[in-house]
């Protein structure tokens, strides 16, 4: 038997040794490759998780086919208020002038022949008229500012003959109105104790708070029919013109059908021009009073009654018409040819080549 010497007899032992690391750090080198791999599945980045979560590719996009009219209109905010809005300086005498009694809170109902405020301890009384009164009213005077108070007494439910003169008759039924007021009466009808409203049916917009003094106080009153009005930036008033078609979008109910019936002049303060807009037909009914409401202006009606759809709707086929391409429910594709008409803010008026062949409610390809 052939003896090994030392070295070599110790030689397998190691080599067996050996092998068993070799085998144990590949272990171990896949066990951290897999661990590895592991985490990186738990820590991988944001982008990483929105990419691996991220949708596919979308379909096609569509637009429904519609009819109406290719219009360039101006879109604004308002609010049912009375026709006329004026500025009624408060009359007041010779000496401080304090706001004392507030019967009409803003936006209340003025009626002829009751206050609309009370200023000093006395009434204000709110008639109807062309012009504020300018002088005091008493036994003798006559003319039309007289006849504005005989009309007033009449309306307020103290009959008197309307005849411009201040006799006996006006100085009674005048006396009879401020009892039922709860005031003394005075000496004829001076003029700081009545406010001349345009017309009737009114609103009091605005007035001074009670304890306001100052010879600067004013009401702001609504009077006559109830229409829609809206602010306009002075750079749009020039292209603003009285009978202008405009749409009236309530919060509820059917739109209303009206014009441009006023242009007023640009308020030099906030650069801004009232607008007022009346119904076509008939008129708004009471209980609009303060709503407020989206007027649709058409500003430039170019193409009327006709299809509408996007712009990017339609493909250039050479020198020809353009195509829109119409999908069905179940997918299927058809182009069809059309005539541009018009084209306005992103938005083409057209009209298929072959008649029918593109109707309301169809969809076309956009994207």
């Amino acid at each position: 038997m052939r003896h090994r010497p030392p070295s070599e007899a110790g030689a397998g032992p190691r080599r067996r040794h050996a092998g068993l690391r070799v085998a144990a750090l590949l272990v171990a080198g896949a066990a951290l490759v897999a661990s590895g791999w592991m985490l990186a599945g738990l820590f991988e980045s944001p982008q990483q998780r929105e990419a691996a979560a991220s949708a596919p590719d979308p379909g096609d996009v569509t637009a429904q086919v519609e009819r109406g009219d290719l219009a360039d209109t101006l879109t604004v905010n308002g609010t049912v208020e009375r026709v006329s809005r004026v500025e009624l300086p408060l009359p007041v005498g010779t000496g401080p002038s304090v706001i004392t009694a507030r019967p009409i809170a803003d936006g209340g109902s003025l009626t002829q022949g009751r206050p609309a405020i009370e200023v000093n301890g006395r009434p204000v009384i709110a008639i109807a008229g062309a012009f504020p009164l300018y002088r005091d009213l008493g036994p003798g005077t006559k003319g039309a500012d007289v006849r504005a108070l005989q009309k007033a007494l009449n309306a307020a439910g103290y009959p008197v003959e309307v005849d411009g003169r201040f006799g006996a008759g006006t100085a009674q039924a005048l006396a009879r109105l401020y009892r039922a007021l709860g005031y003394d009466p005075p000496e004829g009808a001076p003029a700081t104790e009545f406010a001349v409203i345009p017309a009737f049916p009114a609103q009091l917009a605005e007035a001074p708070p009670v304890g306001a003094a100052g010879e600067d106080a004013r009401l702001v009153v609504t009077a006559g029919p109830l229409v829609a009005s809206a602010m306009i930036p002075d750079a749009t008033v020039p292209r603003l013109t009285t009978e202008m078609t405009v749409e009236l979008r309530l919060r509820d109910g059917a739109p209303i059908d009206a014009e441009v019936a006023g242009v007023g002049a640009v308020d030099p303060e906030s650069g801004q021009a009232r607008v007022v807009f009346r119904p076509t037909e008939g008129s708004l009914p009471s209980e609009l009073m303060g709503a407020d409401v989206l007027a649709v202006i058409t500003l430039d009606l170019v193409e009327d009654d006709a299809l509408l759809v996007p712009s990017v709707a339609l493909s250039p086929r050479g020198s020809n018409d353009p195509v829109v391409i119409r999908i069905d429910d179940d997918g299927n594709r058809e182009e069809i040819r059309v005539h541009e008409l018009a084209a306005l803010a992103g938005v083409s008026a057209i009209e298929p080549v072959e008649p029918d062949a593109l109707r309301p409610g169809d969809r076309v390809k956009v994207g």
